[in-house]
């Protein structure tokens, strides 16, 4: 499928997502429908190696992909993003692992949680995990689970930092429990992940370490440019993408709820004098951050088909212009919100969930904006500095 038909794709699918908006979030999880159709229509593996079956589409078509579907719904946009870049990164995994998802369904998917909140115990062949891990977006929607942990005494790895590792776990090594009751991004369906004493193979471990020394073993397996992408770039952009599309969304909505007042009106000006600003710099912001990342991803693309190595500071660049790209869109939409006035705060309001989505995406650990910023700052400053999320 070339960028073309991706796109035709994703516009043929909108109307059925935008439909099933409210029952998202009133069931808090992307409907079985919805998943069907991203799977069946190969959206959701656009991401993955080729010989599973995947597109290995390009990063910019697929992200701005992303931000036509938030539009029209922010945790669909999320969830499609989130686990398609969950299917980039098995890639990087060995062969062994890759076939032990994808071989009997090529159609598998994968939700996460990297935060290294569970206990790994060393053991024969590989690791013991046990833990809770929050905020596995979609789920319910996949078969497997990467969850973070610490190595305890691991071997030091690039750095100086400790060894962290993402653990691969089908879900019959763990439950799912109900914990996801948020003000905003509700049908992300993002519960907690619960392990008791689960073996994890050492084949199925990817130091993070490994993504910012390049030497992923699944490589052998997978030669393609879209893979020596680095990781940092690729997820958080995954995150800033439905942000993009949610505000684009909700300012095109109030555009056009705008217009109709001044086509029905005579004489004095209907709307508020800030209105208009408020269009004109939310316009502003959001090409912006679409130019900028757009601008980053075909530069990382062109390092990664000469084969040559992203330096450490324009990493923690793509980082940090992702990161803003969902802060100013929760600014666009905290706007918008503020302008609606009195209509604006009722449920039936479309703008008012956008504003919601808005402002949970944008305190994401890899969206906010001081962190990602201090990311930037020091990599670009001259601090010898480490990072695995780079």
């Amino acid at each position: 499928m070339d960028a073309e038909a991706f796109r035709r794709t994703i516009e043929k699918l909108r109307p059925g997502f935008a439909e099933r908006t409210e029952r998202c979030e009133r069931e808090r999880r992307v409907s079985a429908e919805s998943a069907k159709e991203l799977i069946e229509s190969g959206v959701i593996r656009a991401l993955q190696p080729k010989r599973f079956g995947g597109l290995e589409t390009e990063p910019v078509d697929f992200f701005e992909g992303m931000s036509r579907i938030g539009e029209v719904c922010a945790s669909t946009a999320w969830v499609t993003g989130v686990l398609a870049v969950h299917s980039w990164q098995m890639a990087l995994f060995s062969l062994e692992a890759q076939e032990e998802v994808w071989k009997d369904d090529p159609t598998a998917l994968i939700s996460s949680s990297y935060a290294p909140t569970g206990k790994i115990e060393v053991v024969p062949g590989g690791y013991r995990v046990s833990g809770r891990w929050s905020f596995s977006s979609g789920c319910q929607n996949s078969t497997w689970a990467f969850l973070g942990g610490v190595v305890p005494d691991g071997r030091k790895t690039w750095g100086g930092l400790p060894d962290i590792r993402t653990f691969l776990l089908p879900i019959s090594d763990y439950r799912i429990e109900d914990t996801w009751h948020t003000a905003g991004m509700v049908g992300t369906g993002s519960h907690d992940i619960v392990v008791d004493g689960a073996f994890v193979p050492e084949h199925r471990t990817l130091p993070f370490a490994n993504l910012v020394t390049n030497e992923c073993e699944g490589w052998d397996a997978n030669p393609g440019p879209l893979f020596r992408a680095p990781f940092a770039a690729v997820f958080v952009n995954c995150l800033a993408a439905p942000a993009i599309g949610n505000a684009r969304g909700a300012l095109e909505r109030f555009v056009e709820k705008s217009r109709a007042k001044v086509r029905g009106s005579k004489g004095k000006d209907p709307l508020d004098p800030p209105a208009q600003v408020i269009v004109a710099e939310s316009v502003a912001d959001l090409d912006a951050a679409v130019l900028q990342r757009r601008h980053n991803m075909i530069e990382m693309m062109d390092y990664a088909r000469r084969g040559e190595a992203i330096p450490i500071e324009r990493r923690a660049r793509y980082r940090w212009d992702a990161a803003r790209a969902a802060c100013l869109s929760a600014d666009v939409c905290s706007r918008l919100f503020d302008a609606g006035g009195g209509h604006g705060i009722f449920l039936d309001d479309p703008n008012q969930r956008s504003f919601r989505d808005a402002r949970v995406m944008a305190v994401h650990a890899y969206t906010h904006r001081d962190k990602s910023a201090r990311v930037y700052g020091r990599a670009t400053l001259g601090y010898d500095f480490k990072d695995y999320l780079l």
